[in-house]
């Protein structure tokens, strides 16, 4: 079972979200493109949580959006025995029985159509959608 075991936010954003994804519409961005219900006791107003138990899901994406530079795009997995542990000037994070799936834009397939628009390819939502497009038929992204 994948556990939160810490996560503290060090500054207010505008939305924060974790996601449950099971799958990818690369028709959309942002939250949009990541299919899969919202964790619900995650969100902007707390910014402290300890010992969350989340449901089992084929990826984890938690997500903060304020401004580009300081917004937080976390993708990981279920790895029984591993442990995810991040801290930086926004946040600190430790997941337990998690591997973090690192990802940018090399995976995007330049056929899509959102593939020349800005508002796609930056979108780091949309660079993990493309990482699960090719990802599972190529192993573990990097």
């Amino acid at each position: 079972m994948v556990i939160i075991r810490e996560l503290d936010i060090k500054q207010k954003y505008f939305y924060v979200w974790l996601k449950y994804v099971n799958g990818f519409d690369l028709t959309e961005h942002c939250a949009k493109c990541l299919l899969g219900a919202y964790e619900k006791r995650i969100n902007r107003n707390t910014f402290e949580y300890r010992n969350i138990e989340l449901q089992p899901s084929r990826y984890y994406y938690f997500c903060t959006v304020n401004s580009y530079p300081t917004n937080i795009h976390l993708a990981f997995e279920e790895a029984e025995g591993e442990t995810v542990e991040i801290e930086d000037d926004r946040y600190r994070i430790v997941i337990d029985n998690a591997r973090q799936i690192k990802f940018d834009a090399s995976r995007i397939d330049p056929a899509l159509p959102g593939a020349t628009k800005k508002v796609f390819n930056t979108c780091r939502n949309w660079q993990f959608a493309n990482w699960i497009k090719t990802g599972e038929k190529g192993g573990q992204g990097g």
